[in-house]
């Protein structure tokens, strides 16, 4: 296990929760961990909630319980669906996903969903999306 794919990990837990405890949540990630695995994927799972500290992703939150015992907890820092991301490309990849997501468009007959090479757009990238999921699983049932 690597600390990419812990992020990944967590990132999916976001989606669908706001908070993050160690102690309440470690097994929602890793329910079927060993025993003599579970300090190291523990330790992970917090250099991976620093980093995300670290980008505003999710804030620490230390709070002493009912117990009198000190607790921490991860908060989002806002719902994950208002982050975005900017991305550059070179023209090696812009020319790569044209002709593939173009000739992909031209296969099926959808020419309203060709790419502009000089204006790339979310729309174009779940185009891709799309086109990779119908490839390796065959088509996407409720697609929007």
């Amino acid at each position: 296990m690597d600390l990419t794919t812990v992020k990944t990990d967590l990132f999916a837990f976001f989606g669908t929760h706001d908070t993050f405890s160690l102690e309440e949540n470690f097994d929602d990630l890793y329910l079927l961990t060993n025993k003599e695995e579970k300090p190291f994927k523990a330790a992970l799972i917090e250099k991976a909630l620093e980093e995300y500290v670290a980008q505003k992703m999710v804030a620490l939150i230390k709070f002493i319980d009912q117990d009198g015992k000190e607790k921490k907890a991860y908060v989002l820092e806002k719902p994950l669906e208002q982050y975005e991301q900017s991305l550059s490309l070179t023209y090696p990849t812009l020319l790569g996903l044209t002709n593939l997501i173009n000739n992909y468009c031209d296969e099926i007959k959808n020419k309203s969903a060709k790419v502009n090479p000089l204006n790339v757009t979310e729309k174009d990238i779940n185009s891709l999306l799309l086109i990779v999921h119908q490839t390796l699983m065959g088509p996407m049932n409720n697609v929007k």
